[in-house]
């Protein structure tokens, strides 16, 4: 399917059945989204203080697998290795119950919306569950990502985040990233097509 990997509708279609599979193609015939751009110099970075004790990060494909073995209907952000080919998620518990997931792209992985230099990583992915909203799991998640890839000596990190998501705005500057600038992502009968425009993004409800 368009912009997915080879087994991609098959697994689109074991999530949300048929109305999954539409709901997929439907953005990818006509459809124009803005994202926000953030970075962060790991190089500088310092952590927001540390997690609640009730939360567990967790990661690996291993580990993902054995969560979805036992845990069924969980969205789309926990099957980007099967949909785009992700490698690295990080999962985010609460008192032993899944909360979120994120993903952690370089340069050797397929990020959507940038290219990587040498240095860099992408964190991308993120979904928080519902019942886990409030938590903080986001930047608990975030952090742990980010200390991984600062001692595998990346040097800076970004992440996208959709111009009308208020929560995930506010989450990932406290984690400690910057606006940076803003992507648009337009989809025309299956073509992707990225511009960026590096500036200072007014009105964010940081």
């Amino acid at each position: 399917m368009m912009g997915l990997m080879p087994d991609g509708l098959r697994t689109v279609w074991s999530i949300g059945g048929p109305r999954g599979v539409i709901d997929a193609i439907r953005p990818r015939l006509v459809s124009r989204t803005q994202f926000v751009r953030f970075a962060i110099d790991l190089e500088t970075w310092n952590p927001p203080r540390a997690a609640e004790p009730s939360v567990e990060i967790r990661h690996g494909l291993d580990e993902l697998e054995r969560l979805r073995q036992r845990s069924g209907g969980l969205p789309s952000e926990f099957h980007l290795d099967r949909l785009r080919g992700a490698r690295r998620p990080y999962l985010g518990f609460y008192d032993g119950q899944i909360g979120h997931i994120s993903w952690l792209f370089t340069p050797s992985d397929r990020p959507r919306l940038i290219t990587l230099g040498p240095d860099e990583v992408e964190l991308d992915g993120a979904f928080t569950l519902p019942a886990a909203r409030g938590r903080r799991l986001l930047t608990a998640v975030e952090c742990a990502i980010l200390l991984d890839a600062r001692r595998e000596g990346y040097a800076r990190a970004y992440t996208h985040v959709a111009i009308d998501n208020v929560a995930s705005l506010r989450g990932v500057t406290k984690t400690g990233f910057s606006p940076a600038g803003l992507v648009t992502l337009r989809w025309t009968l299956g073509l992707p097509w990225i511009s960026y425009v590096a500036e200072h993004v007014v009105g964010l409800p940081v």
